[in-house]
């Protein structure tokens, strides 16, 4: 049995198949777990398959799971000094930090994976929703994952430009990161692991599609009865419901929500409505024609996001409300 991933034992494991008679390379898949240390839904899963000899690469393949900040988890902490999903970047300001060695060692990963899974949880209960970069394959690959939501430009859409979907598009990499439910929720690990086996066996059929270049090694298409589970015949689910989310309201000196109630996540808010208020008692209005409440917080950290909002995309199934 492959060792267990923990913050201060095993923090990176390869597992490998034998290379097929076809001398190919092999297909490199990078999952990244715990980049924020109070998100361990991503450790828990991959143990859980681990230890129930789940988790085996597609043939001739390579499959990477990396812890992406040991020491934040060790600590329970989204992060030690500097939030390291704003910092993968080359030339970013993380030098110094605790986090400097981790972006390191995930620009590294990135750059020899053909995919990147990057898993999530959020602050407060929500459903499973993916963010892919923005690339035809990326996309795909989210919409073939089982969530409910797959929202775009998201990944893209902080100031620091330091995302690891950011650094996977500069590296052509395609990259899907999956925000699989509250921090402690039990159903947040069920959901890590149904996503993590649904990614390896979607890049496995892509790859046997794929006729491109050197580098991208996918195919945008998925093979004609996608299945998300090991074993069996093809499982039909409903597709996610497919949204666009480029914006956020930042958290301020103050801030609350009003009336002190949380939205839901991707409850519905009309144009106009006050959704939260700063210490100057501004209100935080959502926007004319009304958006989804995509990602709201429940732990306010100033700087950081409080809330998403969310669109619906045409075609992609959700509703702009009356």
């Amino acid at each position: 049995m492959a060792a267990a991933l923990s913050a201060t034992g095993c923090t990176q494991l390869v597992l490998k198949t034998s290379q097929s008679s076809t001398k190919a390379p092999p297909l490199r898949i990078l999952v990244t777990i715990a980049v924020h240390g109070n998100e361990p839904c991503g450790v828990d899963a991959a143990n859980e398959l681990l230890a129930a000899g789940l988790l085996q690469p597609p043939p001739n393949a390579e499959l990477t799971l990396l812890v992406g900040n040991p020491l934040a988890l060790a600590r329970d902490t989204r992060f030690v000094d500097v939030n390291l999903n704003r910092v993968v970047k080359r030339g970013a300001t993380a030098a110094g930090s605790a986090e400097h060695e981790c972006s390191l060692a995930l620009m590294a990963a990135c750059d020899r994976a053909d995919a990147w899974l990057d898993i999530h949880s959020t602050s407060a209960a929500s459903p499973a929703y993916a963010l892919p970069a923005e690339d035809a394959v990326s996309g795909a690959l989210a919409a073939e994952l089982p969530v409910g939501y797959v929202l775009h430009e998201i990944v893209h859409s902080t100031p620091s430009k330091g995302t690891t979907g950011d650094y996977a598009l500069t590296a052509k990499v395609p990259f899907v990161c999956v925000e699989c439910g509250q921090h402690a929720a039990l159903s947040s690990v069920a959901n890590a692991r149904a996503v993590i086996l649904a990614f390896v066996d979607a890049c496995a059929r892509r790859a046997a599609l794929w006729r491109g270049g050197k580098r991208q090694r996918l195919a945008v298409a998925p093979a004609a009865g996608a299945d998300t589970r090991r074993g069996g015949g093809a499982r039909v689910r409903r597709r996610p419901t497919q949204m666009r989310s480029a914006s956020a309201e930042y958290v301020r000196e103050g801030f609350r929500w009003e009336g002190g109630k949380r939205p839901k996540a991707f409850a519905w808010a009309d144009g106009g409505a006050i959704l939260a208020r700063d210490g100057a008692s501004r209100a935080v209005r959502a926007p004319a024609g009304g958006c989804y409440v995509v990602m709201p917080t429940a732990m306010p950290f100033v700087g950081e996001e409080a809330y998403f909002y969310g669109f619906p995309l045409e075609g992609g199934g959700a509703k702009r409300k009356r």
